[in-house]
């Protein structure tokens, strides 16, 4: 009866202390946290005759911390800067690969230009090698797209787009907002005739303040082509809390 009651006590102590074995392993093999990035070659067209710039590279999260990246782009003409423009934010978990883009559509100039590009990750920033191109523009695209609609939520402007044409690829590039506000880009695979697509796209101001952004829509091919400025004036809040209903409603839908 003594030796069964021994070993009744020795399997007891081993099941309470498998826990703290359990716990002990865990904080022994814990992994160490590093915020790391690496980024791929840089695409892009050296010599742009009737086309947009487009810029694009991978970003690699070779780090164990998960984060969000984006990059900017600032063209210059010399020492001054003619172009800001943002990268779509993604999310990158550890290992994960991810491409950004940027576009620029350079209307009535020409001539040789660089750029200044970072990458924006973890309240990291890391800057890229400068690319150098030369715009040789010959032909003016079609003003042929037609914005409507405008408006300006917190976080988000809408508008309408429209074409009299079947126009293929087509890229939204926000410029002259306010130095520090952040405004992505945006891509369309196709707007067909007489249809009114409604567009959405993010910005992130610093402090707020009623302001202006320019909205130059290009296809790709570089036949058709328009710039329109608008005045950002935040809707009421009856109009922001509709927004946002709808937003879950379609968000829930998906």
């Amino acid at each position: 009866m003594a030796i069964r009651m021994k070993y009744v006590l020795i399997l007891f102590a081993i099941i309470f202390s498998i826990p703290f074995l359990i716990k002990a392993q865990t904080i022994e093999v814990g992994i160490k946290e590093i915020i790391n990035i690496e980024i791929g070659p840089i695409s892009y067209n050296k010599t742009i005759i009737n086309s947009p710039l487009i810029i694009s590279f991978d970003v690699y999260n070779t780090g164990s911390v998960g984060y969000r990246a984006r990059a900017r782009v600032e063209i210059y003409s010399g020492k001054d800067v003619i172009y800001r423009g943002w990268s779509k934010e993604y999310s990158l978990q550890p290992g994960v690969t991810n491409n950004l883009k940027f576009y620029w559509f350079p209307s009535n100039i020409t001539g040789s230009f660089k750029t200044k590009i970072r990458v924006y990750y973890a309240n990291e920033i890391k800057d890229l090698t400068s690319i150098e191109f030369t715009i040789k523009n010959q032909i003016i695209p079609k003003k042929s797209i037609e914005i409507t609609n405008f408006k300006t939520f917190d976080k988000n402007i809408i508008f309408g787009i429209s074409s009299d044409e079947d126009i293929d690829n087509l890229l939204i590039m926000p410029s002259n907002y306010p130095l520090g506000w952040i405004f992505e880009q945006k891509y369309i695979e196709k707007l067909k005739k007489n249809e009114k697509m409604v567009m959405e796209v993010n910005y992130e101001p610093t402090l707020w303040k009623p302001s202006e952004v320019s909205l130059t829509i290009a296809s790709v091919d570089g036949k058709y082509y328009t710039i329109e400025s608008f005045k950002m004036n935040r809707e009421g809040r009856f109009s922001q809390f509709l927004y946002d209903m709808i937003k879950i409603l379609q968000d829930t839908i998906r």
